[in-house]
């Protein structure tokens, strides 16, 4: 939200970029199957490129403007829609260091194979959209390499070539284990790497579980992380694996090669990234808690694999809470100052942003103590991957859902840093266009809503130095009364209320004791 004094209007850190789309939001598009959501990545341009399904055997590639704006001169009038002729999916998406765009997935060669018969798919498309012929069978590759061959992650070397890592499996062995591929950047296997180009990991002897590989990251040097996973029953157990840039374990890593403390019971998401010094940061979320709820939580690791006990409380930041709705990291970055963002989802409803001081504790300057949730147009909205735009504004790709099978692909971008903007004229602000009373108050301050035609609105108090101090959802014709002792000590505070039909109001209240 904005706050309005005199003709300027100052954009409080977490919250949304007007400046970006249609008030901080783009709407990029809709009928995602519930399995299948969106995956993306940025260009050193801002430029935001999407993956979502488009049914059981296409997709959609879609780019948008630093500004949140549709490329029309990307694909066909701004969208390319790939059919592969299979059922397709598990998508992936990265960037080469040309431009050029690899997606990846999971394939069932024809409608009539068993769900055991899978392989691994690769295509690659130009800069502008197109196919690229030049990569393996006129820009598409299938690699089969046992019955059940599953997608789990894709990534890029400095020098071009692919990792695709997931899981493969001899089927009568009852169990998946963790596959690491590495090709050449025209698609063939890289025979300098592992066996043939493909290394298989089996981190537990456990008959009837799943192992594979879901995040992948590469150092420079050439040195490779993989976020690998057990599932068994009904509980999963991740680790972190590095290899070196043949493929060997690096053994000097963890232990003799692998980090296994970072798990929780039943985990349902979760993200890596490296720091500059290659320290590791490892975000996730979901977990049995002990008397129920959930937790969501972020670990640090030294370049060489052990706990960083200076890091927030010996290492980790922990959160629990109640209850047995969802609350998860799904994805992470760092800042240019070494501030860390972690995304994901709140209460199985809302987006979830949070922003770390680099020691690992919620920096207070951002949003309510280092947290901003917000739900955009449906039941479930998640905030899926979290980006910085090249002046280190906070850009999410977005999945909300309306529905239980079908939702929509948002990009919603943040205010970063406190800002002075000029006031948009599609945000000319209505002040003191409410009613609020009694002001000066000394204990309860009321928001009369009555004026306001909308359904859904958000009210935004703010003290004079632009600190977020209340965030709260109101509904039209309500009056919203709110404690003084709630929202801080004496002194001059500026409201704003955004309502779901973009009006705008803004004014300012005193209280006195």
């Amino acid at each position: 939200m904005l706050i309005v004094i005199s003709n300027k209007v100052f954009g409080q850190a977490g919250t949304l970029d007007s400046t970006y789309g249609n008030n901080g939001i783009s709407y990029c598009g809709s009928n995602y199957g519930p399995y299948n959501l969106p995956f993306s990545t940025m260009d050193s341009d801002g430029r935001m490129l999407l993956l979502y399904a488009f049914d059981d055997s296409s997709f959609i590639l879609t780019r948008y403007l630093a500004d949140g704006i549709a490329d029309i001169t990307f694909g066909n009038n701004g969208q390319e829609i790939f059919n592969t002729g299979h059922i397709y999916n598990n998508s992936y998406i990265q960037l080469q260091q040309d431009d050029r765009i690899l997606v990846a997935g999971t394939i069932q060669l024809t409608p009539t194979d068993s769900a055991y018969n899978t392989d691994f798919f690769l295509t690659r498309f130009l800069p502008d959209g197109g196919i690229d012929t030049s990569f393996a069978n006129l820009g598409q590759l299938v690699i089969d390499l046992g019955n059940r061959d599953y997608a789990g992650c894709l990534g890029i070397q400095e020098d071009n070539k692919i990792l695709l890592s997931g899981s493969t499996d001899a089927l009568s062995t009852y169990q998946k284990d963790i596959t690491l591929l590495r090709l050449l950047p025209n698609g063939t296997p890289d025979s300098s790497f592992g066996d043939a180009g493909r290394i298989i990991t089996n981190l537990t002897n456990l008959s009837m579980h799943e192992e594979y590989g879901d995040k992948v990251l590469v150092r420079p040097g050439g040195k490779i992380l993989l976020l690998g996973v057990v599932h068994y029953w009904q509980w999963d157990h991740k680790s972190i694996m590095r290899y070196q840039s043949n493929g060997i374990i690096d053994s000097s890593f963890g232990s003799f090669g692998i980090v296994t403390d970072l798990a929780i019971d039943d985990i349902s998401y979760w993200d890596f990234v490296l720091e500059e010094d290659m320290s590791i940061l490892v975000g996730e979320g979901g977990g049995s808690v002990s008397g129920g709820g959930f937790r969501t939580n972020l670990h640090k690791y030294t370049p060489d694999g052990q706990i960083d006990s200076a890091f927030a409380v010996y290492g980790k930041y922990e959160s629990s809470f109640n209850g047995y709705s969802l609350r998860s990291f799904k994805s992470l970055t760092i800042q240019s100052d070494h501030k860390i963002v972690a995304s994901g989802v709140w209460d199985d409803s809302l987006l979830l942003l949070m922003r770390f001081t680099s020691s690992g504790i919620p920096d207070s300057s951002f949003g309510i103590n280092g947290m901003v949730t917000n739900r955009f147009d449906g039941l479930y909205c998640s905030a899926n991957k979290v980006y910085l735009y090249p002046s280190d504004k906070i850009t999410l790709l977005c999945a909300s859902t309306n529905y239980i099978d079908t939702g929509r692909v948002l990009i919603v971008r943040y205010n970063n840093e406190n800002v002075t903007i000029g006031i948009p004229n599609a945000l000319t602000a209505n002040s003191f266009a409410l009613n609020v009373y009694p002001n000066p108050s000394s204990d309860f301050i009321t928001f009369d809503l009555g004026t306001i035609v909308a359904t859904q609105a958000e009210l935004f108090i703010y003290n004079t130095s632009g600190a977020l101090r209340i965030q709260l959802p109101v509904t039209h014709s309500a009056q919203l009364q709110i404690s003084v002792d709630d929202i801080g000590s004496d002194g001059m505070y500026f409201y704003t209320v955004r309502t779901d039909d973009q009006q705008f109001f803004a004014g300012k209240f005193i209280i006195q004791r």
